[in-house]
C-alpha cells in the first residue's frame, strides 16, 4: 500500500487542519478551529441514545445539534424523534457513527482503509463538510495508488466530485519516493498509470525515468501485463529523451509495433539541435506545459525568470545559474521566437560596440545557447519571425573607439536566419536606412513601420510603412502611413491586422510618450485608431507576447515594472500584476513548472 507523505497535503488547508500519520494507511485529522465541547462522551448527562445496527451509542442532544445540521433540525423542529430517548439511524454503520462521535466531541477523526467508506457515508448523511474534505484527502494520498478504480467508484457513489486530477498530481509529485516502496509495482494499477501518461500532468522526473518505471512494472508479470505495457509505452514522449537514453532502450520497448521508427526519429530530432524549434506538438514539450507570460530578469542578484499564468493570479519566480548573458547583454538585444524557442540578438558587446551575436533560449532546460551570429553587428533594430525563419531589419552599427570617437552607421540591410541551417543570408535591403522601428511578419510578407531615418529630410520619427513579399521579386512596397508617427513601438500581427502600440512620438520639439495606438488592416491598407494606453501605465516595453488574442506588456515609469494586457477583441486594457524591478523583456512561452 502506498504510504502517506505528511509533507504533501493536497486538498486540505494546513491552517485549519492538522494531519498526523499514525501508521501506514492510518491517519488522524484534527480540525484546528473546531469549537471545544465541555461535555464528556458517554458521561451521566447523556440524554439520548443512538441505535445503529444492533449497537447503542449514548450522547448529548446539544452536542449533536451544534455539530450537525441533521440533528439540529431534528431536535428543534416538530419531528417525531425530538422527544424520543432512543433514535434509530438506519442509513449509517456502527463504524461510521463511532468516528462521527469522536468528531462531534473532540474535533478529530481517525481514518484507515477499513473505515473510510463508513466515514464518508456518515459524513454525507450528517452533512459534515470538513469530514468529507479530509476523507477526499485520505482517498487521494493513501488509497488511490493501489485502489484507483475503487476510489473513483467511491467518489462517484457518494458524489464527492472528480478527484482524478488531484490523484494524478499526487502521483506525479511523489512517484520517485513511492517507487522505492515494497510492492509498489505489484500493486500499481494499470488504469492509474494509463490515465497519468495520457493526461498532461507536470512531473519533475524525466521520460527515461518513466520508461524505467514501466519496465519494472512489467517485470512483475511479463506475460499478463505485456499488452497493457505496450499501451503504456506508446504514451511516452520519446522526443524529450537524450540520444544515449534512446539508444539504450531494451527490446521490450523497441520491438513494439510502430515504436522503432518513432525512436529513430526521436534520435535524429535530438541530434538536430538547431532544427528543434521547427517541431511543434505535445510530444515535443515537457508534461504539464502551460502558455504563460515569461519575464526575464538579469541583475546583480542573479538571473531570474518570472511566470504569470493568465488563468490564475500570482507570479512564480525561478532563480537560475549563469547562462552566458547578463544585464548589459540582454537589455539592448532584440528578441523574437520560433515555435517555442526564443531568440535574442544584437545589442552591445563588453566595449559598448554593437554586436552580431545571437542566443537561443530553450524553455525545456531554461538555458541560453549561442548560435550563428548575424552578418552585421546591429543594435536598435527589428527582429521578428515567421513559423520557420527570423528577420533582422535595419538598426545601427556602432563602434566604440573611445569616449570622443563612436562612429555610427544606420543600416538598411535585412537578414534572414534559417534555424535548420543555423545560417544568416541577406535579402532585399530596405528603401531607407532606419533604426528603432517596428516589424512583423504575416502571411508571407514582412512589414516595417516608423523609426528614425538616416535622411535628415525625413520626418522624425517616421510614419512610413513598407512591406516585402519574402522570396518575391517585387521588392519593398510603400503602404499607407501610420496616423501617428512613432519610434520604439511594438507591432503585433493578429487575424490579418497589425497592432502598433506605444513607443515615442514628437508632437512638438522633443520626444514624449506615445499613448495613441492604431491597427493596420492588411487587406484594405488602412490604419484605424483604437483605445489608447492609460496614461497611468507609463511607458510600455516594446517586447511583448500574445496569447489567445490578448497582448501582454511590461511597463512603468519607475524602476518598478508592472504587467499589463490588452484584449484585442474587447478593445480593453487591464493592469494584471506588479512585477518588480530589474526586469527587461517578456515573451509568451509554453513552460512546465509546478
Amino acid at each position: 500500500m502506498a504510504s502517506c507523505d505528511p509533507h504533501t497535503i493536497a486538498g486540505i488547508n494546513p491552517e485549519t487542519t492538522e494531519r498526523m500519520i499514525i501508521s501506514k494507511g492510518k491517519v488522524k485529522y484534527i480540525n484546528l478551529i473546531y469549537k471545544k465541547v465541555e461535555a464528556k462522551i458517554y458521561d451521566y448527562k447523556c440524554d439520548v441514545k443512538l441505535l445503529v445496527g444492533k449497537e447503542h451509542f449514548r450522547a448529548h442532544r446539544d452536542v449533536l445539534s451544534d455539530a450537525s445540521d441533521y440533528f439540529g433540525a431534528m431536535f428543534s423542529h416538530d419531528m417525531k424523534e425530538k422527544g424520543q430517548d432512543t433514535i434509530e439511524l438506519k442509513e449509517i454503520s456502527p463504524k461510521g457513527i463511532t468516528v462521527m462521535l469522536d468528531y462531534f466531541y473532540h474535533g478529530y477523526i481517525t481514518v484507515d482503509t477499513t473505515n473510510i467508506e463508513d466515514i464518508i457515508e456518515a459524513a454525507r448523511f450528517f452533512h459534515v463538510e470538513w469530514i468529507l474534505e479530509v476523507s477526499c484527502d485520505f482517498l487521494v494520498q493513501c488509497m488511490s495508488i493501489v485502489n484507483y478504480p475503487a476510489v473513483l467508484t467511491m467518489t462517484d457513489k457518494y458524489t464527492l466530485g472528480d478527484l482524478r486530477y488531484e490523484i494524478l498530481v499526487f502521483f506525479s509529485r511523489n512517484l520517485e519516493a513511492l517507487s522505492k516502496e515494497d510492492d509498489f509495482y505489484t500493486n500499481l494499477p494499470y488504469e492509474l498509470l494509463l490515465q497519468f501518461l495520457m493526461d498532461d500532468i507536470y512531473i519533475e522526473c524525466s521520460e527515461y525515468f518513466l520508461v524505467q518505471n514501466l519496465l519494472k512494472w512489467l517485470a512483475v508479470d511479463p506475460v499478463g501485463r505485456k499488452d497493457q505495457f505496450q499501451s503504456l509505452v506508446r504514451q511516452i514522449r520519446f522526443f524529450l529523451m537524450e540520444a544515449e537514453e534512446l539508444e539504450a532502450l531494451p527490446e521490450d520497448v523497441t520491438k513494439i509495433a510502430g515504436l522503432k521508427e518513432e525512436i529513430k526519429e526521436a534520435i535524429n530530432h535530438n541530434l538536430n539541435i538547431m532544427g528543434q524549434c521547427l517541431k511543434c506538438g505535445e510530444k515535443y514539450i515537457p508534461r504539464g506545459c502551460r502558455s504563460v507570460a515569461t519575464i526575464f530578469s538579469f541583475s546583480e542578484e542573479g538571473y531570474f525568470i518570472i511566470y504569470r499564468d493568465p488563468s490564475k493570479p500570482g507570479l512564480t519566480m525561478e532563480q537560475l545559474g549563469p547562462c552566458g548573458l547578463d544585464t548589459t547583454d540582454y537589455q539592448a538585444m532584440s528578441q523574437a521566437k520560433i515555435g517555442n524557442f526564443l531568440y535574442a540578438a544584437g545589442g552591445y558587446d563588453e566595449n559598448f560596440s554593437s554586436t552580431p551575436r545571437m542566443f537561443r533560449f530553450d524553455p525545456r532546460f531554461r538555458d541560453w545557447t549561442e548560435v550563428a551570429p548575424m552578418n552585421e553587428p546591429r543594435v536598435s533594430f527589428c527582429l521578428c519571425s515567421s513559423d520557420h525563419d527570423l528577420f533582422a531589419v535595419g538598426g545601427v552599427h556602432r563602434v566604440h573607439i573611445d569616449d570622443d570617437n563612436e562612429p555610427e552607421t544606420i543600416l538598411d540591410s535585412v537578414e534572414i536566419y534559417c534555424p535548420q541551417d543555423n545560417q544568416w543570408t541577406n535579402t532585399t535591403p530596405m528603401p531607407i536606412k532606419v533604426f528603432d522601428m517596428a516589424a512583423a511578419y504575416y502571411n508571407g510578407s514582412l512589414y516595417v513601420c516608423g523609426g528614425i531615418s538616416a535622411d535628415p529630410h525625413h520626418p522624425c520619427p517616421l510614419g512610413a510603412v513598407y512591406s516585402l513579399k519574402v522570396g518575391g521579386d517585387d521588392g519593398w512596397v510603400k503602404r499607407t502611413d501610420m496616423i501617428t508617427r512613432r519610434q520604439g513601438h511594438s507591432l503585433t500581427p493578429y487575424k490579418g491586422k497589425l497592432y502598433a502600440i506605444g513607443g515615442y512620438s514628437m508632437p512638438e520639439t522633443h520626444f514624449s510618450e506615445c499613448y495613441e495606438n492604431e491597427v493596420y488592416d492588411i487587406e484594405t491598407n488602412q490604419w484605424t485608431q483604437f483605445t489608447p494606453i492609460p496614461i497611468e501605465y507609463g511607458h510600455l516595453y516594446r517586447h511583448n507576447g500574445i496569447l489567445n488574442g490578448v497582448i501582454f506588456f511590461l511597463g512603468g515609469d519607475t524602476p518598478e515594472a508592472f504587467l499589463y494586457m490588452y484584449d484585442i477583441d474587447a478593445d480593453q486594457w487591464e493592469e494584471v500584476e506588479h512585477v518588480g524591478s530589474n526586469v527587461q523583456k517578456l515573451a509568451v512561452l509554453d513552460v512546465a513548472y509546478p
